[in-house]
């Protein structure tokens, strides 16, 4: 097109993808000649499944007015990407300071206690924003440092913030909050009370009943994203890169907090918090002829069926795989908040005999499964490995079962060859929103 005319495109996909801020730049100097803007329609998909889901209502102003704020804050996004600025996933800890960071609607409770969606997404570019401007664009790149070293506002871009076991206590992406425990529990209440509100009042007249599915997903999953920054509290530090001769940062998260936020997401795989009230399970229908499953459905082991107990074992893998993730119990060998104390706590949530509900038992196995993988992991350190291993072995040797699924455990533990496993129960896809 003409290099004359930035342009946002529009485009419509069969299924919702990412949105991508390109520049056209001259080779010969590094110039950016123009941008180019792709905003996928389908996002504004998901945020009104979200919103739907969570005020139960098929006609809301309200939703419509969250998903064109979300559209406005992505296409400033991805214009602040034509113009060379990378993400910034630390921002939301510091009152949503960027639009370059990938934002979770800020979900609250008005003065009568509903739910309220009518600041999910903040107005304008942020603070970040302006500095970052100010040293590319600007005349004065020194000064521009020093504002932005005074801002206070943190800087943690993809290579540290996306992957799941990584060292960064700051930067996440889809969060709020500087801190995500707090804010985990938070979204959790909110979560509850959405779910225990949820009916077909949230489908529109002459829609199929099927689709209360497509609500439940994105509402049954909402703190997917905030278990992230829980866990990357979990063997993290507060890491300030610098530069030769500068003072470094490398802080190990406090114990408490560490232990705090492990205690959350054992909190949040448990039976009171993933169970589906009777009620809402019963208007889970199965889809008519002509209307599929999907990928983006919620996972079941009963054919057509709503299936509570995969809903549950899809969170609760989400949940493990962040809690004994390797290269995290590495970096609590020898911690002040250790991974003998880690494992103590998530192992100290297995139940045996204990376990009567389907979810109780699904958790026990997947956690146990999951203690296994990280053991067999080659990441796991030498160190690592013993101390894992003296754990289950002394698990073993306390375990006195009758039940059968106390005695499927047991033979787990103890080398014997238990029942294969079952197909594992994944969430559907989240990114992006």
């Amino acid at each position: 097109m003409d290099s004359r005319f930035n342009v946002i495109n529009w485009v419509h996909r069969a299924t919702r993808g990412w949105s991508y801020g390109a520049s056209i730049i001259d080779p010969r100097t590094g110039e950016i000649i123009k941008g180019h803007v792709t905003l996928g329609s389908l996002r504004v998909r998901q945020d009104i499944l979200i919103a739907e889901a969570l005020l139960n209502d098929a006609d809301s102003a309200e939703a419509q007015a969250m998903a064109l704020a979300r559209i406005r804050q992505l296409s400033a996004h991805e214009v602040g990407h034509t113009i060379g600025i990378a993400h910034n996933f630390a921002a939301s800890e510091s009152d949503r300071a960027s639009v370059m960071d990938y934002p979770h609607p800020l979900i609250t409770l008005d003065a009568d206690g509903n739910i309220a969606l009518n600041d999910a997404y903040d107005e304008g570019i942020g603070l970040w924003d302006k500095l970052v401007v100010a040293y590319g664009y600007g005349d004065s790149p020194e000064q521009a440092i020093s504002d932005i070293q005074n801002s206070g506002i943190n800087y943690v871009s993809d290579r540290h913030a996306r992957p799941v076991d990584g060292a960064f206590a700051d930067g996440h992406l889809w969060d709020n909050h500087n801190d995500p425990t707090s804010e985990y529990r938070r979204l959790g209440d909110i979560r509850r009370k959405a779910l225990s509100q949820l009916n077909q009042s949230a489908l529109a007249n002459g829609d199929i009943a099927a689709r209360l599915d497509d609500l439940l997903v994105p509402l049954y999953n909402l703190p997917r994203y905030q278990a992230d920054g829980v866990a990357k509290q979990i063997g993290g530090f507060n890491i300030q890169s610098s530069l030769v001769g500068e003072a470094q940062q490398l802080t190990p998260v406090p114990a408490q907090r560490q232990q705090q936020a492990t205690l959350a997401l054992i909190e949040s795989i448990s039976d009171e918090a993933l169970a589906i009230q009777p009620e809402l399970i019963q208007l889970l229908v199965p889809h008519p002829t002509g209307f599929n499953r999907t990928r983006e459905s919620s996972p079941s082991q009963l054919a057509e069926l709503a299936d509570n107990t995969a809903m549950a074992e899809a969170y609760i893998r989400h949940v493990l795989q962040r809690l004994v993730a390797p290269n995290r119990l590495n970096r609590l060998v020898g911690a002040s908040y250790s991974l003998e104390q880690h494992l103590d706590l998530v192992i100290n949530m297995l139940e045996f005999d204990q376990a009567r509900t389907s979810i109780a038992q699904r958790r026990d196995v997947i956690s146990l499964r999951a203690l296994f993988d990280s053991l067999d992991s080659s990441s796991l350190s030498e160190e690592a490995k013993t101390i894992l291993w003296a754990k289950l072995v002394d698990l073993n040797e306390q375990t006195n079962v009758t039940s059968a699924h106390g005695k499927r455990m047991s033979s787990l533990l103890d080398g014997v060859s238990p029942p294969s496993a079952s197909d594992a129960q994944m969430l559907p896809p989240g990114s992006p929103i």
